[in-house]
């Protein structure tokens, strides 16, 4: 079932990546498949332009984080193996969208872990700020604040076997003080159960602090997209 109709710039990422020899145990064969059943650029959907040379990584995967509120992490149970790959934005700016394919030992455990992020998603929604404070490079004190609101809720385009994926978006601000300029950014990623795995795509925004209605909708159909090139 491995997949071959790769774009070559993607390939060759993906075959170098393969040759690196990752330095933890994994089965040769879920290695190839998961190289093998990552989006390429023509499923990636617009306006989401991006470059055409993906960046493929494999590696253990632990507990995995989904926000920071209260001042402490939230996160949901891991799997044993992670698969992920990230494209740039055309135009060389900072905007990029990654696929992450969680690996689980068995569906049993990742409809749990599945269930468990729903659940820890609901923990994370709604606004949270803050503060550090730190000496400067000329000894004067440097206060940095920063707020976020996180919203959450369903994705009924990208449902698996009656269970519809959920999304996560995360508005972040901040502004330093002895700087100028306000840095801002917009996070949206959509979580998918597909038998054995949790597939995350994840839209950033670089600088902007509210990503558009066609944003959202493009990330959803590559969302579920990733799903269709992951078991197809």
């Amino acid at each position: 079932m491995i997949r071959t109709a790769l774009a070559t710039s993607v390939a060759v990422v993906m075959l170098a990546a393969a040759a690196a020899a990752p330095a933890f145990a994994y089965d040769p064969k879920e290695y190839a498949y998961a190289a093998g059943h990552m989006i390429t650029p023509k499923e990636i959907a617009k306006p989401l332009t991006v470059k055409s040379k993906g960046y493929f990584s494999a590696g253990p995967d632990g507990g995995s984080f989904l926000c920071r509120k209260n001042d402490k992490d939230v996160n949901y149970p891991g799997g044993s193996d992670r698969y992920s790959i990230n494209y740039n934005a055309e135009n060389g700016t900072r905007p990029s969208i990654s696929v992450n394919v969680q690996q689980y030992s068995s569906s049993v455990k990742a409809i749990k872990a599945f269930d468990t992020l729903k659940k820890a998603a609901k923990t994370c929604a709604g606004p949270a700020n803050g503060s550090d404070n730190w000496t400067g490079e000329n000894g004067a004190p440097v206060v940095q604040q920063w707020s976020q609101l996180t919203t959450t809720g369903s994705v009924p385009l990208v449902t698996v076997v009656g269970v519809p994926s959920i999304f996560i978006n995360v508005n972040y601000e901040n502004v330093v003080s002895n700087e100028e300029s306000r840095y801002s950014s917009d996070n949206y990623t959509v979580y998918t159960l597909v038998n054995d795995v949790i597939i995350s795509t994840s839209f950033f925004s670089g600088s902007q602090l509210n990503i558009t209605a066609p944003q959202k909708k493009a990330v959803n159909q590559t969302a579920f997209n990733a799903v269709g090139t992951w078991v197809g």
